[in-house]
């Protein structure tokens, strides 16, 4: 089984296998991101924006009330 890569104009990657005369194309993997690199900073900017929010409202009450 021997395999030859071919590029073809559109920038697609195939391989042809001499043993069945096909040709399959190269697929990429998408490369993501794991999920906890994006939800950490998500969960504590949150956190910081409802202790940021109740704060504000305890100074609010506090200068309204007292």
């Amino acid at each position: 089984m021997k395999h030859h890569r071919f590029i073809a104009h559109d920038g697609l990657v195939y391989n042809y296998d001499t043993t069945t005369g096909h040709y399959e194309p190269e697929i990429e993997e998408e490369t993501r991101i794991p999920l906890w690199r994006g939800l950490i900073p998500i969960v504590l900017i949150g956190f910081g924006a409802a202790f940021g929010a109740a704060y504000c409202l305890y100074r609010a009450c506090e200068a309204l009330l007292g």
